[in-house]
């Protein structure tokens, strides 16, 4: 089985879709944001080769099209620019668990 979790953008997310959408088109300017999603499109083609990947995006719970989260219930979730800190990956988990199944079982 394979699951697959994405990292946080931290971005605007109408952003983030349109760079990867420009990509996907060809038209990738290199910029470091460019980079990032090029990964994520990457991963998309590796996944469709297997039978039923799973596929965590944590965008999905953080982002909205006026942006992304960076509190969860009043305290901060990143430990850097990019990455949640432990409180931010429990309760991001916790999330996902109450809309989808566990993944691991």
């Amino acid at each position: 089985k394979l699951i697959v979790i994405l990292r946080p953008n931290g971005m605007d997310y109408k952003e983030f879709n349109k760079f990867k959408s420009d990509i996907a088109s060809g038209n990738d300017d290199h910029s470091e944001l460019a980079k990032k999603v090029n990964v994520n499109i990457s991963l998309d083609e590796i996944m469709n080769s297997y039978k039923e990947p799973v596929y965590i995006d944590p965008n999905d719970i953080l982002c909205t099209d006026s942006g992304c989260k960076v509190y969860l219930n009043g305290r901060f979730i990143y430990m850097d620019h990019a990455h949640l800190n432990v409180y931010g990956a429990r309760e991001l988990a916790k999330i996902y668990l109450k809309n989808h199944k566990n993944p691991l079982l």
